[in-house]
């Protein structure tokens, strides 16, 4: 790392570029402490309760309490769940940011190394420029300090990027390709969705291989795949537990194939993002510009996209070329498969964070292959950040103002009969995963309208923890249907008393009953 931080004589390339880290970081606790406290969707849904479930060892007590989301891999949610029950606005939002911005110096080197390459052996403001350009970036701006995982994630992704750039630097040893792996394995692990990173980067290793002999082909590509499937294995315990006790290493995900008993035979997808056609996918990519909600529940602008596609086009047909080095090749092909694969894949914007991050570096080497001139590169970047900051509009997923009076980070206010007292629960409805970890830690939580096929588990769990009373707990817009949700459970409507309170959220409001009844469940 010594391309930035230790410097061997004074450069004052390099000490303007770390003011600029110290300067964006400055701005990023300030743009977190005025947006408020995190409130987003999933926060609420799984996030937090993820967290919870996996510091607490609640393995054997909850059945899905938080849905299919709830199944996916735990150990990034440790973060949201230990800020949030540690300290209070902002210290909470700052902790989760610290891991965030720790994208910065990684982002910084990437773009260092490419830079070298191109020829720029000092830091100037073409790099200034791109490095600007690349934080200029909207969704990464709307997961600062929330619990979204794809920017907390990033860093890995930054890691695996960086060691195998560095693998090009004078031919250094398959041993930095087997780290590369190994940090794209730990994020693949960690968040599926980063799996298009992955791939990208081996592809166009491939790439820049071809003309090589086998063999050396063949040390690279092992290296790089041998190092990803340690990195996947650091994580794969959950995978693991999920075979043991679900019947499925990916439980509920892709049921057609494993086929686990306690999920019905579908594989889940999520269609709304996806692109129908060509047509479809570069008109979000021109729409992009102004505002688009086709891959974000938010409407988000980030004219980038559009830039990116004309200097693609404009690469494609020029007649004539510059060349770029080896590292600036396997930089934009890693970026243009990964961008393909994630198309193709999920269409998801969240999950490009760490491309979105690298718009200001890949811009810097397709100006370069346009043009030689570097002060016409200089310009082409300063025109690209004049556009963005003109455009660019970041999302927001919900945040509580003025929350330092707060009672917790939900604004969560539960009677004290329920918060103090052990049950079974029956849960339903979304987002409320968020409150369980707030009841009493020897509660079990089961959420009834996950599936079918668990049903029966649950009703064998109520009957073996029958010391406990029961109690149904639901978000009030849907609570009308708690009479027929107890009847699936052998509580007939007219012989069943509910004890019923309702209490509220920053963000909803929420009904709790207990349960008693003259035919108990299990017994019909």
């Amino acid at each position: 790392m010594k391309d930035f931080f230790v410097p061997g004589e004074r450069d004052w390339g390099r000490i303007f570029g770390v003011a600029w880290l110290l300067v964006v970081a400055a701005l990023s606790y300030w743009f977190v402490y005025q947006r408020g406290q995190d409130q987003n969707w999933d926060l609420l849904n799984y996030h937090y309760y993820a967290g919870y479930f996996l510091l607490h060892g609640r393995f054997d007590k909850d059945i899905a309490a938080a849905g299919l989301q709830g199944f996916l891999n735990p150990v990034a949610n440790v973060l949201s769940y230990f800020a949030l029950s540690s300290f209070r606005f902002p210290k909470s939002a700052w902790f989760i940011l610290s891991v965030q911005l720790l994208s910065l110096p990684l982002l910084m080197l990437i773009t260092r190394k490419i830079a070298r390459d191109l020829g720029y052996l000092r830091f100037g403001w073409s790099e200034f420029l791109a490095l600007s350009l690349g934080v200029i970036a909207p969704l990464w701006w709307s997961e600062l300090g929330t619990t979204f995982f794809s920017s907390t994630t990033t860093p890995l992704v930054f890691l695996g990027l960086y060691l195998g750039l560095r693998f090009f630097e004078k031919e250094t040893g398959v041993s930095v390709l087997i780290s590369s792996g190994v940090f794209f394995g730990i994020s693949v692990g960690l968040k599926m969705t980063n799996l298009p990173f992955a791939i990208g980067f081996w592809v166009a290793l491939t790439i820049v291989s071809v003309g090589l002999e086998v063999s050396r082909v063949s040390a690279r590509l092992t290296a790089f795949g041998g190092g990803l499937f340690l990195g996947f294995l650091a994580t794969a315990w959950w995978n693991l537990y999920l075979l043991y006790q679900w019947k499925s290493p990916v439980f509920p995900l892709y049921n057609t194939i494993f086929r686990s008993p306690y999920y019905e035979a579908t594989n889940y997808q999520d269609p709304r993002w996806r692109f129908g056609s060509m047509w479809e996918f570069f008109r979000f990519i021109v729409e992009s510009s102004l505002g688009t909600s086709k891959t974000s529940e938010v409407a988000f602008s980030d004219p980038r996209l559009a830039v990116a596609l004309v200097m693609l086009i404009a690469i494609i047909f020029a007649r004539r070329k510059f060349p770029i080095g080896k590292e600036a090749s396997v930089f934009s092909f890693f970026f243009l498969i990964s961008f393909a694969i994630w198309s193709l894949m999920f269409a998801y914007q969240r999950y490009i964070i760490p491309l979105e991050l690298l718009f200001g570096p890949l811009i810097l080497v397709w100006a370069s292959q346009l043009t030689s001139n570097r002060v016409r590169v200089a310009q082409i970047l300063a025109g690209c950040v004049i556009l963005a900051v003109a455009l660019v509009r970041v999302p927001d997923w919900g945040h509580l103002r003025n929350p330092m009076d707060l009672p917790n980070s939900f604004d969560l206010r539960l009677p004290e009969k329920i918060s103090s007292t052990p049950a079974n629960y029956l849960v339903y409805g979304v987002p409320n995963s968020f409150i369980l970890p707030f009841l009493h830690k020897d509660s079990n939580f089961y959420k009834i309208d996950f599936s079918g096929k668990t049903e029966g588990m649950i009703r064998d769990r109520i009957r073996r923890e029958s010391q406990y009373p029961l109690r149904i707990l639901t978000n009030q817009s849907v609570a009308s249907s708690i009479p027929e949700r107890l009847s699936r459970f052998g509580y007939v409507p007219s012989q069943t008393n509910l004890d019923c309170s309702s209490f509220e959220s920053g963000s909803d409001r929420f009904v709790v009953c207990e349960v008693t009844s003259a035919i108990q469940a299990g017994r019909n």
